[in-house]
């Protein structure tokens, strides 16, 4: 493989933050821009001890769908989403 495909498939992948008032420190995850936020929510679900169907998530104050990807929302890496946890 040629260093311009690596390149490409490197910035194919951005970092985002996924902060609640759940844990301390925001969560950062490398994702690609095309992975859905579900598969995001299944990573964070490793980590955090909440089940899929107990998130909804938040960027500056709108739902996100979790069929959205960070390219549908035009996310250029370092956005910070909000992490909201139903009982």
């Amino acid at each position: 493989m040629d260093s311009s495909n690596n390149k490409v498939k490197k910035e194919n992948r951005i970092e985002l933050k996924f902060q609640s008032d759940k844990w301390k420190m925001p969560i950062v995850l490398k994702v690609s821009r095309v992975e859905s936020f579900e598969s995001c929510i299944k990573t964070l679900c490793k980590q955090v001890e909440f089940k899929p169907a107990q998130f909804s998530l938040e960027f500056d104050g709108e739902s996100l769908s979790f069929t959205d990807t960070p390219m549908d929302l035009d996310f250029e890496g370092g956005e910070i989403v909000d992490c909201r946890i139903k009982a």
